[in-house]
């Protein structure tokens, strides 16, 4: 028999039933977005099981916001019914079963240590001051924690809808589970701790804790067409979607905060949006990052963006560009258009109607150079015979910005200020009256406001931010609800509109680098939760 150590997946061993029984956080049948806690040795009720074996269990909330909570339980004939616990993204909780002694071995004391995690299980951190938990890791891994250290040789098993498996933990802590197909699992690890003490007036030689982990795989969505992967990871470039294709140029692929004339693109591609089958090359013009690429009047239509001059290894020398170009599907040609009165890069913009509305962002004036804050929106409107561009003064400085709107709404979403801080602002410009107004703050952790992709769905703004969750605008404007979590968690990326109510998500910056994925989003897809 083959010992497995890396992966449980690769070396199976047979796992005959047993009886002991652990305790899990699962979904409740025919409500997954609600939670019961079960004493068993499945993913199930056991109805032979006295649910009071365990209804000293302590049961917290983690939500998208980072803030911690208590939950309420309430006693069923067979398990624990978990109060509301709404934007949860982890719920975890520990209870001592008692000290326990058999045959003539020492007693020792039992710990079990339970949790449940909601969305991609990998994006999420270890819970702080959990003693003992299993935690996702990138492709498919996971590590077992003890007081948050990991480790090695830890007894682990499985619970997947392919049936059981089990192993040991690598040298790292670590092991592997093959999670593609959809359905709720169940991982177990067990640690030891040697150290002697007491509960209740009984001592005991050692603790004896169980960690368990419960988490979904989502069925793809019906409408969520495969889309193939670029044929490079990037980040900080433009896209757009017009008549039936979607239009990305540009990037930055390189690592992140190093930029040279080596690391940046300047590619341009479309794919197919009815038969996606491979990404369809442009040409390739000038290497631009931190541009604005919007569809407009039948045209695509590039604006801005940062390029370096410096080789790599060389002292940076970033300069934002003036030009605005645009591109002519039918005949495959770019023609100029009129430059911005300044260099801007990090900025973004949209089309409202035959006008072009840039904000945000900064012109980097080269090595040695301050660069300068943009505290002006522009208007280029594209009816006029003679288009120029026109200033509206912004009540804001920043960059990193994405932008959306919605009728003569433009929502300037997230954004970095010149000191260095993170906004998770909106600001919001009507365009028929010129007037500046506040939209909700962007929801989650504060990183959220860095760079967060921003488009228009169906007349209601989405949002992807850095935390790996997909938002939209509610109907009276005044806050963000949950749409679905991607499936690689990105930022510096961009997201479009697609026809049947979806949104493309593409590229950006990833844990473990640019990112070259692509997803499909259903936007007529969300939760009942609203985040002020």
């Amino acid at each position: 028999m083959n010992r497995w150590i890396a992966s449980l997946a690769a070396c199976l061993m047979t796992w005959a039933a047993a009886s002991a029984h652990f305790v899990y956080v699962i979904p409740e049948k025919n409500a997954p977005q609600k939670s019961i806690v079960v004493f068993t040795d499945t993913l199930e009720p056991d109805e032979a099981v006295a649910i009071e074996k365990i209804d000293k269990l302590t049961l917290n909330v983690l939500d998208k916001a980072g803030k911690t909570s208590k939950v309420e339980l309430k006693k069923q004939d067979h398990s624990l019914a978990v109060a509301k616990a709404e934007g949860a993204v982890v719920l975890y909780g520990s209870v001592p079963y008692g000290v326990l002694q058999k045959g003539k071995t020492n007693p020792y004391l039992l710990s079990y240590h339970a949790k449940r995690v909601f969305g991609p299980v990998r994006f999420v951190a270890p819970v702080e001051g959990a003693v003992f938990e299993i935690v996702g890791r990138p492709e498919g891994k996971f590590r077992v924690l003890y007081q948050g250290k990991p480790v090695a040789k830890s007894e682990v098993a499985a619970i997947t809808p392919k049936g059981k498996e089990k192993g040991v933990t690598d040298d790292s802590g670590d092991f592997s589970l093959d999670c593609t197909e959809p359905g709720v699992y169940g991982l177990r690890a067990k640690h030891i701790d040697a150290k002697p003490g007491e509960l209740d007036g009984k001592k005991y030689d050692e603790t004896r804790h169980y960690a368990t982990l419960v988490f979904e795989v989502s069925v793809p969505s019906k409408s969520a067409s495969a889309v193939p992967a670029m044929p490079q990871g990037f980040s900080s470039f433009g896209a757009a979607a017009l008549d039936g294709y979607v239009y990305v140029y540009g990037g930055h692929t390189g690592k992140s905060h190093t930029y040279s004339t080596e690391t940046v693109t300047g590619k341009f591609r479309r794919i197919n949006i009815a038969a996606p089958t491979k990404w369809e090359e442009l040409g390739e013009g000038a290497p631009i990052q931190g541009l604005a690429l919007v569809a407009v009047d039948g045209k695509i239509v590039r604006i801005g963006g940062m390029q370096p001059r410096n080789k790599t290894g060389e002292s940076a020398d970033n300069h934002s560009i003036k030009e605005v170009s645009a591109y002519e599907p039918k005949t495959g040609k770019w023609s100029a258009l009129p430059e911005l009165p300044a260099g801007r890069s990090s900025h973004d913009a949209v089309a409202v109607g035959s006008k072009i509305v840039v904000a945000g962002g900064w012109e980097m004036q080269g090595k040695g150079q301050k660069a300068v804050w943009h505290d002006k929106a522009l208007v280029l409107d594209l009816s006029k015979t003679n288009p120029t561009w026109e200033t509206i003064d912004q009540p804001f400085s920043r960059r990193a910005v994405n932008v959306a709107a919605v009728g003569t709404k433009v929502f300037v979403v997230g954004g970095m200020t010149a000191d260095g801080g993170i906004e998770k602002k909106v600001d919001v410009l009507d365009l028929a009256t010129g007037k500046w107004s506040g939209g909700p703050n962007l929801p989650g952790i504060k990183r959220n406001g860095f760079a967060p992709a921003a488009c228009t769905v169906g007349n209601t703004v989405f949002v992807s931010p850095s935390d790996g969750s997909v938002y939209r605008l509610n109907e009276k404007q005044d806050g963000w609800n949950d749409v679905v979590d991607l499936e690689v968690k990105r930022m510096v990326h961009r997201i479009v509109p697609l026809p049947g109510n979806r949104l493309m998500v593409i590229g950006g910056a990833g844990e473990g680098g640019n990112v070259s994925a692509v997803q499909i989003v259903d936007a007529s897809a969300t939760s009942a939760v609203s985040r002020p």
